[in-house]
């Protein structure tokens, strides 16, 4: 036993003494942007928008677009975008809606966790 033991050992201290030993593919290295790195994507979208404070009032144009068939953001106005989802069916929508990460216009309340629809999209309050 004892030397069935010590041979066990021996193996683990030879197979942890060879550094060089290739493991397999290296992973992707991490980048983290500096402070003076420039505006991030969401900053920057945030400027296209055209909006300065998201909780304003949602327009009559986007009121009207709200819910609209869409294929890209770029179907869809002002601070609505273009989300996709899929229904119970399994079918995938895209809709034109307000996005919780942009923050809800004043009257609408953001909804998380919809089993049959879209999650972090904002909704009228009632």
């Amino acid at each position: 036993m004892r030397a069935a033991l010590a041979s066990l050992a021996a193996l683990a201290l030879a197979a942890c003494s060879h550094s060089e030993r290739p493991i397999g593919i290296q992973p992707t290295p991490l980048y983290v942007r500096g402070a003076g790195s420039g505006p991030s994507e969401a900053a920057k979208e945030s400027e296209r928008m055209g909006v300065e404070d998201p909780h304003a009032v949602a327009s009559a144009s986007e009121t009207g677009g709200s819910g609209k068939s869409c294929a890209s953001d770029k179907d869809c106005a002002g601070r609505l975008r273009c989300v996709g989802y899929r229904g119970v069916s399994g079918r995938e929508f895209r809709q034109c809606l307000f996005s919780c990460l942009e923050g809800c216009p004043e009257g609408w309340s953001c909804q998380t966790n919809v089993a049959d629809g879209p999650n972090n999209t904002c909704q009228r309050t009632r």
